[in-house]
């Protein structure tokens, strides 16, 4: 699952993220807030990884090719 963190309307990461766990998939978090409060707390609740919007395609493909295949 690729996740945003911040769409208007949707729930709050911690509620996203309690329900992620319970659907036991992996996440990658894509978002332009790269706080390193939020990062941290993305990937203390069982986020794979955490990509910025501004990193490039290139670097998303690799991320979710390494999360795909259990490498990250």
């Amino acid at each position: 699952i690729i996740l945003d963190l911040h769409l208007p309307g949707a729930l709050t990461p911690r509620d996203m993220f309690s329900a992620l766990q319970n659907m036991r998939s992996r996440v990658i978090v894509f978002s332009a807030d790269v706080r390193q409060y939020v990062v941290r707390f993305a990937l203390s609740q069982g986020a794979a990884a955490y990509v910025s919007k501004s990193a490039s395609f290139a670097d998303l493909n690799r991320v979710i090719s390494k999360v795909a295949f259990g490498s990250l």
